[in-house]
């Protein structure tokens, strides 16, 4: 596997601000376990080693989030439709035409007896236009990566994930297995407001589990990427993101991974007692 130039860890010019995370700093801990499922142990165990050293250093992840919440540099948009340009772009294509939504269709909502409820609604991926968006950043740079690579996990470099300023509302899921309760979580971003667990399945309201199992075995079938803006109440919580789901290969040309980027819209995790 070729090595990949990689960005270097100044943590000595970080400002004295202690990371209170469990085993260091939850966001190099996140680059060092992206770095991990991609291939590259050896920029893990630096990460990790960085993480370790925030403790007391001070907070490394707080200059570089200073540094990435500034203008998004734009990547190239690039003009082509969702799928290989050539043979060497190894990639599912489906077989059956997309069948297009109807607005009746847009709104998807459930609910239970608990007073729990999911509304989603399906989203245009070319609403993700803007460059200043990390949305849009991320979504362009898959397109780049679909068209231009095998689209593996070991082909994203993690300098675009930090300069969209995603890390910590990334999720990786491994959908290896056909079957969606097999589905299981690599990665779980930090900053989402909702208790990680293993596998999706495992989340105690069914009607959160079913439908974003659907959403995630929908991905994974038909090798396209899905987007969503998703508001429910859960346990009393209000969760309101948009997420997009995009989907990776491994050697064999089958979807083994999918990475899910969350952007928090206001209101997102506010309990409903909370006052605010």
């Amino acid at each position: 596997m070729p090595a990949k130039a990689r960005p270097q860890i100044d943590t000595a010019s970080s400002p004295p601000h202690s990371c209170v995370g469990k085993g260091g700093c939850s966001y190099l801990r996140a680059l060092a376990k992206l770095e991990l499922l991609a291939g590259f142990d050896s920029t893990a165990r630096l990460y990790e080693r960085s993480a370790l050293r925030c403790q007391t250093q001070g907070c490394w992840a707080a200059t570089r989030r200073q540094e990435t919440t500034t203008e998004i540099a734009p990547t190239a948009v690039v003009p082509i439709p969702l799928k290989p340009a050539s043979p060497a772009a190894r990639v599912i294509v489906p077989s059956a035409e997309t069948v297009p939504f109807d607005r009746s269709a847009l709104v998807d909502r459930v609910s239970d007896m608990a007073g729990n409820f999911v509304e989603r609604r399906a989203l245009k991926l070319e609403s993700l236009a803007g460059a200043g968006d990390p949305l849009g950043y991320i979504f362009n740079y898959w397109r780049q990566l679909r068209v231009g690579t095998e689209c593996t996990l070991s082909n994203i470099d993690t300098v675009h994930l930090e300069r969209a300023g995603v890390i910590g509302n990334m999720h990786v899921i491994n959908v290896s297995d056909a079957d969606p309760d097999s589905f299981r979580f690599e990665l779980s971003g930090y900053a989402v407001p909702l208790v990680p667990y293993e596998k999706p399945r495992a989340f105690p309201i069914a009607i959160y589990a079913h439908t974003t199992l659907s959403d995630y075995n929908t991905s994974r079938l038909t090798a396209m990427p899905r987007l969503h803006r998703v508001r429910c109440l859960l346990d009393g919580v209000n969760h309101h993101y948009t997420r997009l789901v995009l989907p990776f290969l491994d050697a064999r040309g089958a979807v083994s991974r999918l990475v899910v980027v969350i952007r928090q819209e206001p209101g997102n995790g506010v309990g409903l007692d909370t006052g605010q």
